[in-house]
């Protein structure tokens, strides 16, 4: 899973580790939040936004979140909302002073920004200053955000278009009861007219590797331009959105990259380039303008959030933003266990900051008090039933480590009975039965739930495979690649996933004890397990 931190300053985005190495000391003076500041819960039905400002601004932030989602199921054809993205939203009172700590950090010091988005190993995060609720500035994080739904259902997508979306989509608001989608970008439209454009086939061409992206004098006519053939696609041409499917259907097929450009827009690079020039000089940008449903809020709950809650829901935040404030998250988990030492979020904290730092058997200690202690929350068994089902810990013998594999399962499925609708437990509980050679029909199970929730994830789709490959079924193992390929899944993990739907015939004529150890080849040939 990609992990960055992007940093919005107005309307311009930065996106950069600028994360200091472990060790470096702060040069800024760190303080827990105080006393003083009123923190509320806003939990929507796909984010849940925490924030010392005014209730009404936090409830409209989990607004323009949910109607900004609402817009993705609505315009992004194949989305697929079955398994939620597990989205925290903090909002931080423009009028107080709580915000530098937790935001973007470089060399020991805050850097001034109006917020950050981090994409988690569980979670994504996104933390705002909110000037004013009834206009929101915040393109960066709606930048990022639009990345790790992209990310998840359309893999592979090719990088001048899914930046392109994201762009797009980053300028959405909310005014006077109306959602405006796809306004204009004027540093964009400044840029584009004052720079030559890039060739189209080189364009198209560029990944995160390609000098356009990469150097800084370059990447901004990279995005401006990605940007203007996207706008120009999806708001000029009646039919541009169900092109832009195919041309992402093509490349999956194998179609090279200049093929299935032209032949999923019906037309040649200079006759798009032609259209492109006549486009910037364009005075009006169309957009789309709808009336924002505040049916939403009738689904939304706000409650006071207590001290021991705040500490550890900021400690998590700093936990995830990178190495250079670490020590200042476990301070925070530690303020909140000496207000109740039995508060096992705080525990489970400390745990992935171990865990993040390799102190694996720390991490494992950590979780299994922090279960003792909240037997029944979703977060934890997971943590746990992962760090035993990857062996944290660590067994001498073969019943030892088939013991640990045991109850990493019963951790691994109490969490899919308590959030059955996210598709994490079932991956994970899935993938412990690569290397079983008992009954694996659990595990199929369990990865059939996971590919319902989630049909574009490749390692569910290449676990399944595995197993029914193991197995001996080759019905199964066939359908399994012909889901995946119709969900959209890219071309390498459909190879990957062939590969092994070839060694069927073969494996099906092996006794039992033969396809057993086969299966320990298979697990050791792919490779995969869930990734967090």
């Amino acid at each position: 899973m990609r992990r960055y931190l992007s940093f919005c300053f107005g309307f311009f985005l930065i996106s950069s580790l600028s994360l200091a190495p472990a060790g470096v000391s702060l040069a800024y003076d760190l303080e827990l939040p105080s006393n003083e500041d009123r923190w509320i819960k806003v939990e929507s039905p796909n984010f849940t936004v925490f924030s010392n400002a005014d209730a009404r601004i936090a409830q409209d932030t989990a607004l323009t979140f949910e109607q900004l989602w609402a817009v993705l199921v609505r315009d992004l054809e194949g989305l697929q909302p079955a398994s939620p993205m597990t989205t925290y939203v903090y909002v931080f009172d423009y009028f107080s002073d709580a915000f530098p700590p937790y935001g973007p950090f470089s060399k020991g010091k805050p850097v001034k920004s109006g917020g950050a988005f981090i994409e988690g190993r569980i979670a994504d995060y996104a933390a705002i200053v909110e000037r004013d609720y009834r206009y929101p500035t915040h393109a960066g994080i709606y930048h990022d955000y639009v990345h790790t739904v992209l990310d998840a259902l359309y893999p592979g997508l090719p990088l001048w278009l899914e930046e392109g979306l994201a762009e797009y989509y980053s300028v959405f608001f909310i005014e006077e009861g109306r959602a405006h989608v796809g306004t204009r970008i004027d540093n964009h439209i400044a840029w584009l007219r004052n720079k030559p454009l890039i060739p189209l086939p080189e364009l198209i061409a560029v990944d995160r590797t390609s000098p356009e992206y990469k150097e800084e004098s370059r990447i901004g006519m990279f995005y401006a331009e990605s940007w203007l053939l996207t706008h120009m696609l999806v708001t000029e041409r009646p039919e541009g959105r169900v092109q832009a499917a195919r041309y992402g259907a093509l490349l999956r097929e194998g179609i090279d990259r200049d093929t299935a450009f032209t032949t999923a827009f019906q037309t040649t690079f200079s006759e798009l380039e032609a259209e492109l020039k006549k486009y910037i000089r364009s005075r009006s940008y169309h957009y789309t303008v709808f009336p924002v449903s505040r049916t939403i809020i009738r689904n939304t709950t706000t409650s006071e959030m207590t001290r021991q809650e705040v500490l550890f829901r900021l400690g998590d935040l700093l936990g995830n933003g990178g190495s250079e404030r670490r020590d200042f998250a476990a301070e925070h988990f530690d303020a909140a266990l000496a207000l109740d030492e039995g508060y096992g979020p705080a525990v489970a904290g400390l745990g992935l900051l171990d865990e993040a730092a390799g102190r694996y058997e720390a991490a494992l200690a950590h979780y299994e008090r922090a279960a003792a202690l909240t037997p029944d929350d979703f977060r934890i068994n997971l943590l746990l039933g992962r760090a035993l089902a990857r062996g944290y810990g660590g067994g001498a013998t073969q019943e030892a480590r088939e013991t640990q594999v045991q109850r990493a399962r019963r951790h691994l499925e109490r969490a899919a009975r308590l959030r059955p609708e996210l598709v994490e437990p079932w991956a994970e509980l899935g993938s412990t039965y690569l290397a079983d050679s008992e009954d694996v029909g659990p595990g199929i199970d369990a990865l059939e739930h996971a590919m319902e929730l989630q049909p574009k994830r490749s390692d569910v789709g290449l676990n399944l495979t595995t197993l029914y490959v193991a197995e001996g079924v080759a019905a199964q193992a066939e359908s399994v690649i012909v889901r995946m390929k119709a969900a959209g899944v890219d071309a390498e993990t459909l190879r990957k996933a062939k590969e092994i739907g070839e060694r069927v015939v073969a494996e099906s004529e092996l006794d039992r004890g033969a396809r057993d150890r086969r299966r320990e080849d298979l697990t050791a040939d792919i490779g995969v397990a869930g990734e967090m």
